[in-house]
């Protein structure tokens, strides 16, 4: 999960934050309305974000070009390793999830979307990222190595 040419060093906070908002929000709908389809829009991106390229994620674009310049020109940057763990955590609920739908499982496809939720609306309004607090936890223990990214280590 360290950084490479695909992945960038640092990311800019208001982005983050922007995403995470669009993040809750579509969980949320997907839970009220119980649509897949919007669950199969997270996977995608949480993908992007966590395995491809996190340039190519919709919501980052739509973060990047419209939502963060309305909060102002200040550029707070932040390590990208630990967003990263993150969304693969939210890949993984997201597949969790989609995977409870196609079961016909309630709980399997509304737990994890609870989970999104909460995780995403702690990043959006209070800028807390449960994802970042584990992988600095992880790195202490030596789960994760503190190669991946020294300064996490004080997450």
């Amino acid at each position: 999960m360290h950084s490479s040419e695909r992945f960038p060093l640092k990311v800019s906070i208001t982005i983050v934050r922007s995403v995470a908002g669009e993040v809750f929000i579509l969980a949320a709908l997907a839970l009220v309305l119980q649509n897949v389809w919007l669950v199969l829009v997270l996977l995608l991106d949480f993908g992007l974000r966590a395995i491809v390229k996190p340039q190519w994620s919709p919501l980052r674009y739509i973060a990047a070009k419209l939502i963060s310049p309305r909060f102002g020109s200040s550029r707070k940057d932040v390590f990208y390793s630990p967003k990263r763990f993150a969304a693969a955590i939210g890949f993984s609920l997201s597949a969790l999830s989609v995977a409870g739908f196609l079961a016909n499982v309630a709980l399997l496809s509304a737990i994890p979307l609870l989970l999104l939720s909460l995780f995403s609306f702690l990043e959006a309004a209070l800028n807390y990222c449960a994802g970042c607090k584990i992988y600095g936890i992880l790195m202490r223990s030596g789960i994760i190595p503190v190669s991946w990214c020294p300064e996490c280590v004080k997450l």
